[in-house]
């Protein structure tokens, strides 16, 4: 008989190379924490038809299910170190499960992490992760410490997954076949900027990734009175959105969310120091505007005011 004990011992108990003082398959795991380095934990939930197509493969969802949690341990400058991993399942397939889990293995040994735990039970598919990273003490990147006059930057590029999302919802696929698959790639299997995040401690006064576009993301950034000014004409857009129109590109980069790109704060000094470290220049670091004390957002166009949409929000949408 197939139960979820049986599952878990087949596809998700295996050797954590001594990392842990009680491993994987007791109640707990336990593990210490090496001396002058704190944990920083995340979690978030992966559910169908919220944040998933029902098309998208079980290879894909594993990766996923790992790199959007990696990728807040990124925005806050940390190693991963192990997830845990709860999966609800309407049934015990193991068509599913068996990519699944090898996907999901795969992309952790790449991140020189590991499934330390978690739990499977039954009902619609969804996918909780719980991730945790370590960092020098004292060294986390937050949400808090833009300061006025810091130039805001973001790695990488931005819109593909939004184009993705976009055109899969409406049915109709409005670039050509490598763009499109490029979109649907970087909507299905995001990649977590953890040496980006890791290069960037100590430059980012404050920083976060891209979850729900820049829109809804940048109002973290901004606290106590401050405001920002993007320029808009400077976004990075992806090149799978080359063949779009102006106005159809900004929309998708500024409020589609999806990139897990990181959005941060530095001061100019830095930003001069960050453009030159290697892995910020092979994924990119662009500077899209600045920090002001206007107590307000505002986007530009070639100087000109421009209304954007609202980004994701989960009670909204």
């Amino acid at each position: 008989m197939t139960d979820e004990f049986s599952l878990i011992g087949k596809y998700f108990i295996y050797d954590d190379e001594g990392r842990l003082s009680v491993p994987n398959g007791d109640d707990c795991a336990v593990f210490g924490c090496p001396p002058g380095t704190e944990t920083a934990v995340t979690t978030d939930s992966l559910v169908e038809g919220v944040h998933f197509f029902r098309d998208t493969s079980p290879g894909s969802l594993g990766i996923k299910a790992a790199e959007v949690n990696l990728s807040d341990l990124a925005a806050m400058g940390a190693e991963p170190f192990c997830i845990f991993l709860s999966l609800v399942l309407p049934s015990p397939d193991e068509s599913f499960i068996i990519p699944f889990a090898e996907a999901l293995r795969s992309d952790l040994s790449r991140r020189n992490a590991f499934l330390a735990g978690g739990n499977m039970s039954r009902g619609p598919l969804s996918i909780t992760v719980t991730a945790l990273g370590r960092l020098p003490l004292g060294t986390a990147v937050r949400r808090v410490g833009a300061a006025e006059g810091d130039i805001i930057a973001a790695t990488g590029t931005l819109g593909a997954a939004a184009l993705a999302v976009e055109d899969t919802m409406s049915g109709k696929v409005t670039v050509d076949r490598p763009s499109w698959e490029e979109a649907r790639r970087r909507l299905e299997r995001p990649e977590a900027r953890i040496e980006e995040g890791i290069a960037l401690r100590g430059l980012a006064h404050s920083m976060l990734d891209i979850s729900d576009g820049i829109s809804s993301d940048i109002s973290h950034l901004l606290r106590c009175g401050l405001g920002a000014v993007i320029n808009l004409e400077q976004l990075p857009f992806s090149p799978a959105l080359s063949a779009l129109p102006e106005e159809r590109k900004i929309d998708l980069a500024v409020a589609g969310g999806g990139d897990y790109e990181l959005l941060l704060t530095m001061s100019e000094e830095s930003f001069r120091e960050a453009i030159k470290i290697p892995v910020l220049q092979r994924t990119g670091l662009t500077q899209i505007g600045r920090i002001t004390g206007s107590g307000k957002a505002e986007y530009l166009l070639r100087g000109v005011p421009r209304e954007v949409p609202d980004g994701w929000n989960h009670f909204r949408h």
